[in-house]
Protein backbone atom coordinates (compact mmCIF):
# COMPACT_ATOMS: atom_id res chain seq x y z
CA UNK A 1 0.00 0.00 0.00
CA UNK A 2 1.51 3.33 -1.06
CA UNK A 3 -0.98 5.46 0.85
CA UNK A 4 0.73 8.35 2.60
CA UNK A 5 -1.62 8.40 5.57
CA UNK A 6 -1.01 4.76 6.43
CA UNK A 7 2.75 5.27 6.48
CA UNK A 8 2.34 8.50 8.43
CA UNK A 9 0.27 6.84 11.13
CA UNK A 10 2.46 3.74 11.31
CA UNK A 11 5.59 5.83 11.81
CA UNK A 12 4.11 8.00 14.53
CA UNK A 13 2.75 5.08 16.55
CA UNK A 14 6.23 3.52 16.66
CA UNK A 15 8.46 6.54 17.18
CA UNK A 16 8.32 9.29 19.77
CA UNK A 17 10.14 12.00 17.81
CA UNK A 18 10.29 12.58 14.08
CA UNK A 19 12.06 15.38 12.23
CA UNK A 20 12.46 16.07 8.55
CA UNK A 21 12.84 18.86 5.99
CA UNK A 22 10.29 18.99 3.16
CA UNK A 23 10.43 20.77 -0.17
CA UNK A 24 8.34 18.47 -2.37
CA UNK A 25 5.92 19.56 -5.11
CA UNK A 26 2.33 20.41 -4.27
CA UNK A 27 0.87 17.08 -5.32
CA UNK A 28 3.04 15.22 -2.78
CA UNK A 29 1.53 17.10 0.15
CA UNK A 30 -1.86 15.65 1.00
CA UNK A 31 -4.20 16.50 3.85
CA UNK A 32 -3.46 14.24 6.79
CA UNK A 33 -3.61 13.83 10.53
CA UNK A 34 -1.70 11.82 13.12
CA UNK A 35 -1.52 11.40 16.90
CA UNK A 36 1.61 13.55 17.12
CA UNK A 37 1.82 17.22 17.99
CA UNK A 38 3.54 18.81 14.98
CA UNK A 39 5.70 21.94 14.97
CA UNK A 40 6.60 23.42 11.58
CA UNK A 41 9.13 26.16 10.87
CA UNK A 42 9.04 27.70 7.40
CA UNK A 43 12.45 28.29 5.86
CA UNK A 44 11.98 29.19 2.20
CA UNK A 45 9.07 30.29 -0.03
CA UNK A 46 5.42 30.90 0.82
CA UNK A 47 3.14 28.10 2.01
CA UNK A 48 -0.65 27.98 2.16
CA UNK A 49 -1.72 26.36 5.44
CA UNK A 50 -5.08 24.58 5.57
CA UNK A 51 -6.58 23.35 8.86
CA UNK A 52 -9.70 21.20 9.08
CA UNK A 53 -10.11 21.64 5.30
CA UNK A 54 -10.25 25.45 5.51
CA UNK A 55 -7.40 27.71 4.42
CA UNK A 56 -6.34 29.69 7.47
CA UNK A 57 -3.13 31.52 6.55
CA UNK A 58 -0.18 32.05 4.24
CA UNK A 59 3.12 31.30 5.98
CA UNK A 60 6.36 33.03 5.05
CA UNK A 61 10.00 32.24 5.85
CA UNK A 62 10.67 32.49 9.58
CA UNK A 63 7.05 31.78 10.57
CA UNK A 64 6.05 28.87 12.81
CA UNK A 65 2.84 26.89 13.16
CA UNK A 66 1.84 24.23 15.69
CA UNK A 67 -0.80 21.57 14.99
CA UNK A 68 -2.33 19.74 18.00
CA UNK A 69 -2.82 15.98 17.82
CA UNK A 70 -5.34 14.70 15.27
CA UNK A 71 -5.78 18.03 13.53
CA UNK A 72 -6.41 17.67 9.80
CA UNK A 73 -3.88 19.85 8.02
CA UNK A 74 -2.05 20.28 4.75
CA UNK A 75 0.60 22.62 3.36
CA UNK A 76 0.77 23.74 -0.26
CA UNK A 77 3.00 26.02 -2.27
CA UNK A 78 1.51 29.42 -2.92
CA UNK A 79 3.38 29.71 -6.22
CA UNK A 80 6.05 27.94 -8.23
CA UNK A 81 8.94 29.34 -6.19
CA UNK A 82 11.18 26.85 -4.29
CA UNK A 83 9.96 26.04 -0.76
CA UNK A 84 11.39 24.42 2.34
CA UNK A 85 10.01 23.78 5.81
CA UNK A 86 11.14 21.75 8.82
CA UNK A 87 8.66 19.53 10.65
CA UNK A 88 9.13 18.24 14.18
CA UNK A 89 6.60 15.69 15.47
CA UNK A 90 6.25 14.70 19.12
CA UNK A 91 4.23 11.60 19.98
CA UNK A 92 1.70 11.73 22.88
CA UNK A 93 3.64 9.08 24.83
CA UNK A 94 6.61 11.43 25.03
CA UNK A 95 4.39 14.31 26.11
CA UNK A 96 2.51 12.26 28.70
CA UNK A 97 5.69 10.85 30.26
CA UNK A 98 7.32 14.28 30.45
CA UNK A 99 4.37 15.87 32.25
CA UNK A 100 3.39 13.05 34.59
CA UNK A 101 4.07 15.09 37.75
CA UNK A 102 2.38 18.36 36.73
CA UNK A 103 -1.31 19.23 36.24
CA UNK A 104 -2.58 17.60 33.06
CA UNK A 105 -4.27 20.83 31.99
CA UNK A 106 -0.93 22.04 30.61
CA UNK A 107 -0.21 19.22 28.19
CA UNK A 108 -3.85 18.53 27.38
CA UNK A 109 -4.02 21.90 25.67
CA UNK A 110 -2.51 20.02 22.72
CA UNK A 111 -5.42 17.55 22.67
CA UNK A 112 -8.46 19.75 23.35
CA UNK A 113 -9.62 20.49 19.82
CA UNK A 114 -12.58 22.54 21.00
CA UNK A 115 -10.13 25.09 22.42
CA UNK A 116 -7.16 24.89 20.05
CA UNK A 117 -6.92 23.90 16.37
CA UNK A 118 -3.54 25.47 15.62
CA UNK A 119 -1.12 28.12 16.83
CA UNK A 120 0.59 30.49 14.40
CA UNK A 121 3.53 32.82 14.98
CA UNK A 122 4.81 35.12 12.29
CA UNK A 123 8.57 35.62 12.20
CA UNK A 124 8.43 38.81 14.29
CA UNK A 125 6.18 37.45 17.04
CA UNK A 126 7.98 34.20 17.89
CA UNK A 127 9.14 34.51 21.51
CA UNK A 128 12.92 34.85 21.62
CA UNK A 129 13.28 31.92 24.03
CA UNK A 130 11.32 29.70 21.61
CA UNK A 131 13.43 30.89 18.67
CA UNK A 132 16.68 30.07 20.47
CA UNK A 133 15.40 26.68 21.64
CA UNK A 134 14.35 25.84 18.10
CA UNK A 135 17.88 26.62 16.90
CA UNK A 136 19.22 24.28 19.57
CA UNK A 137 16.84 21.56 18.37
CA UNK A 138 17.86 22.05 14.74
CA UNK A 139 21.52 21.68 15.66
CA UNK A 140 20.90 18.41 17.49
CA UNK A 141 18.53 17.01 14.89
CA UNK A 142 20.96 17.71 12.09
CA UNK A 143 23.36 15.58 14.08
CA UNK A 144 20.97 12.72 13.44
CA UNK A 145 22.37 12.71 9.89
CA UNK A 146 19.08 12.48 8.08
CA UNK A 147 17.45 9.77 10.18
CA UNK A 148 13.76 10.60 9.99
CA UNK A 149 12.80 8.33 12.88
CA UNK A 150 14.93 9.92 15.59
CA UNK A 151 14.24 7.03 17.97
CA UNK A 152 16.49 4.83 15.86
CA UNK A 153 19.35 6.92 17.15
CA UNK A 154 19.05 5.06 20.46
CA UNK A 155 20.53 2.05 18.70
CA UNK A 156 23.78 3.82 17.88
CA UNK A 157 24.02 7.05 19.88
CA UNK A 158 22.09 6.89 23.15
CA UNK A 159 23.42 10.20 24.44
CA UNK A 160 22.43 12.16 21.33
CA UNK A 161 18.96 10.60 21.39
CA UNK A 162 18.52 11.43 25.08
CA UNK A 163 19.71 14.98 24.43
CA UNK A 164 17.17 15.41 21.63
CA UNK A 165 14.33 14.14 23.85
CA UNK A 166 15.31 16.51 26.65
CA UNK A 167 15.54 19.53 24.36
CA UNK A 168 12.23 18.62 22.68
CA UNK A 169 10.53 18.63 26.07
CA UNK A 170 12.17 21.96 26.86
CA UNK A 171 10.85 23.40 23.58
CA UNK A 172 7.38 22.13 24.42
CA UNK A 173 7.46 23.76 27.85
CA UNK A 174 8.40 27.10 26.30
CA UNK A 175 5.62 26.78 23.74
CA UNK A 176 3.07 25.98 26.46
CA UNK A 177 4.11 29.11 28.33
CA UNK A 178 3.29 31.20 25.24
CA UNK A 179 0.11 29.49 24.03
CA UNK A 180 -3.00 31.65 23.62
CA UNK A 181 -5.07 31.86 26.82
CA UNK A 182 -7.38 28.84 27.24
CA UNK A 183 -11.13 29.17 27.09
CA UNK A 184 -12.85 30.13 30.32
CA UNK A 185 -13.19 27.28 32.76
CA UNK A 186 -16.32 25.27 32.14
CA UNK A 187 -16.60 26.06 28.44
CA UNK A 188 -14.62 22.99 27.40
CA UNK A 189 -14.44 19.58 29.02
CA UNK A 190 -10.80 18.60 29.54
CA UNK A 191 -10.11 15.03 28.50
CA UNK A 192 -7.96 12.72 30.61
CA UNK A 193 -4.83 10.93 29.43
CA UNK A 194 -6.53 7.55 29.56
CA UNK A 195 -9.37 8.73 27.30
CA UNK A 196 -6.98 10.11 24.68
CA UNK A 197 -4.86 6.95 24.75
CA UNK A 198 -7.93 4.76 24.36
CA UNK A 199 -9.26 6.71 21.40
CA UNK A 200 -5.82 6.51 19.79
CA UNK A 201 -6.23 2.73 20.01
CA UNK A 202 -9.53 3.18 18.17
CA UNK A 203 -7.81 5.26 15.49
CA UNK A 204 -5.27 2.47 15.06
CA UNK A 205 -8.13 0.02 14.63
CA UNK A 206 -9.64 2.20 11.90
CA UNK A 207 -6.29 2.52 10.14
CA UNK A 208 -5.91 -1.26 10.13
CA UNK A 209 -9.46 -1.98 8.95
CA UNK A 210 -10.62 1.03 6.89
CA UNK A 211 -10.90 -1.11 3.74
CA UNK A 212 -13.47 -3.37 5.45
CA UNK A 213 -17.13 -2.52 6.21
CA UNK A 214 -16.43 -1.52 9.84
CA UNK A 215 -18.95 0.29 12.05
CA UNK A 216 -18.65 2.46 15.17
CA UNK A 217 -20.16 -0.44 17.11
CA UNK A 218 -17.27 -2.63 15.91
CA UNK A 219 -14.73 -0.06 17.09
CA UNK A 220 -16.47 0.45 20.43
CA UNK A 221 -16.53 -3.31 21.02
CA UNK A 222 -12.82 -3.52 20.13
CA UNK A 223 -12.11 -0.93 22.84
CA UNK A 224 -14.53 -2.57 25.31
CA UNK A 225 -16.59 0.62 25.47
CA UNK A 226 -20.30 1.22 25.16
CA UNK A 227 -21.30 2.70 21.81
CA UNK A 228 -22.64 5.94 23.30
CA UNK A 229 -19.55 6.55 25.44
CA UNK A 230 -17.23 5.71 22.56
CA UNK A 231 -19.07 8.00 20.13
CA UNK A 232 -18.91 10.95 22.54
CA UNK A 233 -15.23 10.52 23.40
CA UNK A 234 -14.20 9.81 19.82
CA UNK A 235 -15.68 13.10 18.66
CA UNK A 236 -14.11 14.96 21.58
CA UNK A 237 -10.62 13.72 20.68
CA UNK A 238 -10.77 13.81 16.86
CA UNK A 239 -13.31 16.57 16.26
CA UNK A 240 -15.23 14.20 13.98
CA UNK A 241 -17.86 11.49 14.27
CA UNK A 242 -16.74 7.93 13.55
CA UNK A 243 -18.38 8.03 10.12
CA UNK A 244 -16.78 11.37 9.22
CA UNK A 245 -13.38 10.15 10.35
CA UNK A 246 -13.66 6.84 8.49
CA UNK A 247 -14.74 8.65 5.32
CA UNK A 248 -11.82 11.05 5.64
CA UNK A 249 -9.35 8.16 6.06
CA UNK A 250 -10.74 6.33 3.05
CA UNK A 251 -10.72 9.43 0.87
CA UNK A 252 -7.16 10.28 1.95
CA UNK A 253 -5.95 6.81 1.02
CA UNK A 254 -7.75 7.05 -2.30
CA UNK A 255 -6.32 10.51 -3.02
CA UNK A 256 -2.80 9.30 -2.32
CA UNK A 257 -3.20 6.44 -4.77
CA UNK A 258 -4.71 8.72 -7.39
CA UNK A 259 -1.58 10.87 -7.13
CA UNK A 260 1.01 8.13 -6.92
CA UNK A 261 -0.32 5.25 -9.07
CA UNK A 262 -1.89 4.72 -12.48
CA UNK A 263 -4.49 2.26 -11.21
CA UNK A 264 -8.09 2.71 -12.28
CA UNK A 265 -10.53 4.73 -10.20
CA UNK A 266 -12.57 1.55 -9.63
CA UNK A 267 -9.56 -0.37 -8.28
CA UNK A 268 -8.62 2.49 -5.98
CA UNK A 269 -12.19 2.88 -4.73
CA UNK A 270 -12.42 -0.81 -3.81
CA UNK A 271 -9.09 -0.78 -1.98
CA UNK A 272 -10.19 2.30 -0.03
CA UNK A 273 -13.28 0.52 1.30
CA UNK A 274 -15.94 1.67 -1.18
CA UNK A 275 -17.97 -1.15 -2.78
CA UNK A 276 -19.62 1.17 -5.29
CA UNK A 277 -17.58 3.40 -7.60
CA UNK A 278 -20.42 5.88 -8.11
CA UNK A 279 -20.72 6.33 -4.34
CA UNK A 280 -16.94 6.77 -4.14
CA UNK A 281 -16.90 9.48 -6.82
CA UNK A 282 -19.79 11.34 -5.18
CA UNK A 283 -18.18 11.13 -1.74
CA UNK A 284 -14.78 12.15 -3.07
CA UNK A 285 -16.27 15.18 -4.78
CA UNK A 286 -18.18 16.16 -1.64
CA UNK A 287 -15.00 15.97 0.47
CA UNK A 288 -12.40 17.30 -1.98
CA UNK A 289 -14.54 19.58 -4.15
CA UNK A 290 -13.50 17.83 -7.35
CA UNK A 291 -13.72 14.39 -8.93
CA UNK A 292 -11.00 11.72 -8.73
CA UNK A 293 -10.17 12.25 -12.40
CA UNK A 294 -9.83 16.00 -11.87
CA UNK A 295 -7.37 15.29 -9.06
CA UNK A 296 -5.32 13.03 -11.31
CA UNK A 297 -5.47 15.53 -14.17
CA UNK A 298 -4.19 18.31 -11.91
CA UNK A 299 -1.25 16.14 -10.91
CA UNK A 300 -0.35 15.51 -14.55
CA UNK A 301 -0.46 19.23 -15.28
CA UNK A 302 1.84 20.01 -12.34
CA UNK A 303 4.35 17.37 -13.45
CA UNK A 304 4.37 18.67 -17.02
CA UNK A 305 5.01 22.29 -15.98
Amino acid sequence: MSAYLEKEFERMTKSKIEFFPSSGPVHEWTAHLHPAVEIICFVKGEHIVTVDEEMVLTAKPGDMVIFPANTVHVLAKKNNEPTLHYALKLHPDLLFSAFVDVPRTYIMRFFDRSALTHVYYDAESIPECVRQQWKTMIGLLQGAKGIRDVERLALRDELLYSDIRAEAIRLLILLIRHLPPPAEEGTSQMLGHHVVRRIFDGITYIEQNYASPITPEDCAAHLCMSYSHFAKQFRAVTGRTFKQYLTYIRISHAESELLTTNDSVTEIAMRAGFNNVSHFIATYRAVRGKTPLETRRARSEEISE
